[in-house]
């Protein structure tokens, strides 16, 4: 049992909470198998690469009864192009 400096109170096990709550929002093997397969099929429609500094994509469930949701905002340069998207949660 883990004691809050704070208030010398029992409190509970914040990572390990964390971590079980995260499994949770975890997708199985189907569910990213179909996500996946949406978001290539997406791709290969508009003739999209997806590019990434380290070449992983990071993906989870909303939490339980979250309304936030993923949006793309489009990054616009100068002439006109939109070579990037930034990653916004509302």
């Amino acid at each position: 049992m883990q004691l809050n400096l704070f208030t010398r109170f029992p409190c509970p096990s914040l990572l390990g909470d964390l971590a079980k709550e995260h499994q949770k929002n975890l997708l199985n093997r189907d569910e990213a198998k179909d996500f996946l397969r949406d978001l290539m099929a997406v791709c290969q429609k508009h003739g999209v690469l997806i590019r990434t500094r380290d070449q992983m994509l990071q993906f989870s469930k909303t939490f339980g009864d979250s309304s936030m949701r993923t949006v793309l905002k489009a990054m616009i340069d100068k002439g006109g192009n939109c070579p990037a998207a930034k990653i916004e949660f509302r």
